[in-house]
């Protein structure tokens, strides 16, 4: 057999073991790591001993390999210090160190902890400062690979901040009673106020162990620190400056902007309803554009729809999850403005952990999209807040196209070339003559001739007729704008419309040939706004003509003349004759000055004469000469048309016109109605009711189209003007 001798270290040998005398190996499992081994085979038998033979020494020593990288590494602030924390390492950990950097660049060990550790806390901080950190781990065999970084930003009053949070920050976070006032919502409502009136807010407020001192250092920092607004009060005394605003998108802005940016079409039953009042008259008012909880969730639906479908590629995305730098891309485009760099950051940690849609979704859902914002940053010279070339970006885009600026336009924004008056007006030299600014025009007149509600269908009067009367409006506004002398006067009485076979058999003309909108010379029975059979029948009642709504319509929209509510008298109480009368007669006699004793004449005698003048058209917009009789069907009775417009006090005749055509041509060449166009559009385009701060550019832009009539050059002046560059408060 076999016999086996070991030597432990320098101890003496031992026998361990014998084997069988066929055995070629042995193996030694009782064995201890940090000590040597000495082995020793000796044979034998019945006769007697071999020599032995001694083998190698063997050194055991532990195999260690570099630990892996610490990951989950994270920063935050607690009072005065900041907490890093991370996950443990895999495989043997003999200690961490913490590297901390100041710019981002030069890193610095500041920290070695025993491997039992996974937070550190650094006191050594000050406000002002941005701080990285990145940990590895380490054993005898090396070091790992540096952690990803974790960063964290302090506000320069970091004192401040410690007693906001302190005092503050439990009511006013995102779910917190006083709403998040780091975030963007309460920051923006703010954004026209001063901070004497936030001051004033703060003070009021209960918040135990902080006294007015204590207050007013919150208010401060939210205000300056977390807002970015000046602490000073400005007072100025400025003519010709516009509105900084705040104006929620309009339901058709918003859909633009969606398609734009993303392909996808929303339809007119997923879109919010517009806010505005009648006085008012376009979607566009600020003042109403608030989102309540209801609105929020609208839009948060919405919002969510859009980015599941979105393609993303419109938005610079190469494949399916959008790179960093894509994600910080799309943000700019998004929100139509320049991010920090811990903004970006955010959205990228966003994207990273959820996903580039419902990144998009974020953005989308943020005040930054949601709303026009024209706030501008003071410019001592012009004692005005000028808007920044994003802003001016954003603002050109919505107002000659109605919706968000592209990539060309955001480009130019970002290299500063949209501050000043010239390059101004040399883009909009540009962007006035792309058939888009003829096709938003549309949404204007469908506001201004109050064409925008849905019509309904009738028994001769169809979805398809009433779309193609929709498109009549478009193409000849568009042809005008963009082909034709872009007057007002060519508006009324173009002397040509746009119809397809349906709708020139509905109107009783001869046919085009084409199922397209083609453009055929007209009658005076046909062409202008008072003419198109949109306008006839958005203003008509379902089962008759209304000739108070189109009176109305005329007087309100197109003469900006304010008429008071109705009288609350029932038209049933009033006695009727018994001979035949028309619908004109009919209202003459309920709303006549003989009637409830003059109450209901001093706006009807305003109304009547105008809506009766388009009575030549039916609730279907068809043209006609006569009428079944009001009062018995049996008569049909010749239609009166003829009218005097009277000035807006029902006091002075204007003049007398013979039709609805006469009608067309006074309204084109009244100054009154060309001094409300302009009053309207500037409605439409800054959100507001010019004021007597918009004087002086209002009254230059009137003096301009009373003269020329020309809607281009008008459109132009708006953007021209001082007003439009540079604004203030109200």
């Amino acid at each position: 057999g076999l016999r086996i001798y070991r030597k432990k270290d320098s101890a003496e040998w031992q026998l361990i073991t014998t084997l069988g005398a066929d055995a070629t190996s042995y193996a030694d499992l009782n064995v201890v790591v940090e000590h040597s081994y000495t082995y020793r085979v000796q044979a034998f038998n019945g006769v007697g001993d071999a020599l032995a033979v001694t083998s190698n020494t063997v050194n055991l020593e532990e195999v260690v390999s570099i630990p892996g990288t610490p990951s989950q590494v994270q920063v935050t602030r607690d009072q005065e210090a900041l907490l890093l924390t991370w996950s443990t390492a895999s495989g043997q950990v003999d200690a961490y160190e913490i590297e901390r950097s100041v710019d981002g660049a030069n890193w610095s060990l500041v920290a070695s902890l025993a491997a039992n550790f996974r937070s550190y806390e650094d006191l050594g901080i000050t406000g002002g400062s941005t701080y990285a950190y990145r940990v590895k781990a380490r054993n005898s065999a090396g070091s790992s690979n540096v952690s990803q970084t974790a960063s964290i930003s302090l506000p320069d009053n970091l004192s401040a901040q410690i007693i906001f949070d302190n005092s503050c920050a439990g009511c006013h976070n995102p779910s917190g009673i006083g709403g998040d006032l780091l975030g963007d919502f309460i920051k923006l409502d703010w954004a026209d106020q001063q901070y004497t009136q936030m001051l004033d807010k703060v003070l009021t407020m209960p918040a135990t162990g902080c006294d007015d001192d204590c207050k007013e250092a919150a208010a401060q920092f939210v205000w300056s620190d977390v807002w970015g607004y000046s602490l000073e009060s400005v007072e100025v005394t400025s003519t010709d400056r516009g509105f900084r605003t705040l104006r929620l998108l309009t339901p058709y802005e918003y859909r633009n902007a969606v398609y734009d940016l993303t392909g996808v079409r929303i339809s007119d039953e997923d879109l919010p309803i517009p806010h505005f009042d009648d006085h008012f008259k376009y979607p566009t008012q600020a003042e109403l554009g608030i989102v309540l909880t209801e609105e929020a969730l609208e839009f948060m639906q919405l919002a969510e729809k859009v980015s599941s479908q979105a393609n993303l590629s419109l938005l610079g995305c190469s494949s399916a999850n959008c790179t960093s730098t894509e994600v910080a891309s799309m943000a700019e485009r998004v929100l139509r403005r320049q991010l920090s760099s811990s903004e970006i950051s955010e959205y990228q940690s966003f994207e990273a952990s959820h996903g580039s849609r419902d990144a998009l979704a974020s953005m989308l859902m943020s005040p930054y999209f949601l709303y026009r914002i024209e706030l501008g940053e003071w410019n001592n010279d012009k004692a005005a807040y000028q808007l920044n070339d994003y802003e001016v970006a954003s603002a050109l885009s919505f107002q000659l196209y109605g919706t968000t600026p592209n990539t060309a336009l955001l480009s130019k924004a970002a290299r500063g070339q949209l501050s000043t008056a010239q390059a101004v007006e040399t883009e909009l030299q540009n962007m006035i003559a792309n058939p888009r600014f003829g096709e938003h025009f549309v949404e204007f007149v469908r506001y201004y001739t109050k064409t925008y509600d849905e019509v309904d269908e009738k028994p001769t009067l169809s979805a398809s007729i009433i779309q193609a009367m929709r498109d009549e409006q478009a193409a000849a506004v568009d042809y005008l704008l963009m082909q034709g002398t872009a007057s007002i006067s060519e508006l009324f009485n173009p002397g040509y419309t746009f119809v397809n076979n349906a709708l020139a058999s509905h109107y009783g003309m001869a046919s085009p040939n084409s199922s397209a909108m083609t453009k055929v010379a007209t009658t005076d029975h046909r062409g202008g706004l008072l003419h198109q059979g949109i306008l006839q029948v958005a203003n008509s009642d379902f089962a008759a003509t209304s000739l108070v709504k189109r009176g109305k319509m005329i007087r309100e929209h197109m003469m900006c003349h304010s008429l008071g509510v109705p009288s609350g008298i029932d038209p049933d109480t009033i006695d009727m004759p018994s001979n035949p009368i028309t619908t004109r007669e009919r209202w003459d006699i309920i709303t006549g000055p003989e009637a409830s004793e003059g109450q209901c004449w001093q706006c009807h005698r305003l109304m009547n004469e105008p809506g009766s003048a388009l009575e030549s058209f039916d609730q279907e917009g068809r043209y006609r000469t006569s009428e079944v009789a009001y009062n018995d069907p049996s008569v049909t009775l010749p239609i009166d048309v003829t009218g005097t417009l009277r000035d807006n006090t029902g006091l002075l005749d204007l003049s007398y016109y013979l039709d609805a055509r006469g009608l067309a041509e006074e309204l084109a060449s009244m100054e009154k109605v060309r001094e409300c166009f302009v009053d309207s559009y500037v409605r439409y385009t800054s959100g507001h009711e010019p004021d007597a701060m918009l004087a002086g550019d209002v009254d230059q832009m009137v003096e301009s189209f009373v003269s020329s009539g020309n809607i281009l050059d008008l459109a132009q002046n708006v953007i021209k003007a001082e007003s439009f560059l540079y604004r203030l408060d109200r």
